[in-house]
């Protein structure tokens, strides 16, 4: 028997927990612009905690994607 590993979508990064996936997102819609992600979200998110995300995010592209995809369809 294997053992389960944890979704790659609950991995968070930070003090706050944010979630890895949703810091790929927020950046994003930021246009890939760190400074302005950052900036926008200086009271939870550090320098530090975007590269862990995007250090993740490229270990897990496949997950975060999907999960990217999911979250920005429209609501029916």
């Amino acid at each position: 028997m294997g053992v389960d590993q944890p979704s790659p979508l609950n991995v968070r990064v930070g003090k706050a927990g944010i979630k890895a996936w949703m810091v790929i997102l927020w950046l994003r819609l930021s246009d890939d612009d760190k400074a302005r992600l950052l900036d926008g979200y200086s009271s939870v998110l550090t320098p530090e905690d975007m590269e862990s995300a995007l250090w993740f995010y490229e270990n897990n592209r496949t997950e975060i994607d999907q999960k990217i995809e999911e979250e920005m369809q429209p609501v029916q």
